[in-house]
């Protein structure tokens, strides 16, 4: 799309995203922010109303996001990058999975207290969500 992937570098040791490497990716990120500024000025100067701004907004984040991944996907790396990244990814996974458990539990338990059953949707969401795309995706990788 936009940016180039040779701007940037994966990064390693402070979660996910991209990390520029040269003054064009410096730029590019500097582009991106003075565009979100823009925009949202330039909604505000022009009186749009409020959900007419978010939903400008909100258009030019998605085509941001879609455009670093895509960037992200197109990074270069060797074997061994490749697999340290995957088992970072499923060491994040699993602490992830723990902690959504022990909020379910705790919520569960606090409010069975108070004399009411609730929990957090988008938590029990999250996990089962895990739960179904791991079972998708070892029935894709069965046979490859």
């Amino acid at each position: 799309m936009l940016g180039n992937p040779k701007w940037f570098k994966r990064r390693k040791y402070s979660g996910w995203g991209l990390s520029p490497s040269t003054w064009q990716g410096w730029v590019y990120i500097g582009i991106l922010l003075c565009s979100i500024f823009s925009i949202f000025l330039a909604t505000t100067w022009l009186k749009l109303p409020v959900p007419y701004q978010i939903g400008i907004l909100l258009c030019v984040l998605i085509f941001i996001v879609i455009d670093c991944l895509d960037i992200a996907i197109r990074i270069d790396k060797d074997e061994r990058e490749t697999t340290h990244e995957a088992f970072a990814e499923r060491n994040a996974a699993w602490i992830m999975v723990v902690i959504l458990g022990v909020g379910i539990m705790f919520q569960s338990t606090n409010s069975l207290l108070q004399g009411i059953l609730y929990v957090d949707p988008f938590m029990v969401t999250a996990l089962l969500g895990g739960v179904i795309t791991k079972g998708i995706s070892n029935w894709y990788y069965i046979d490859k």
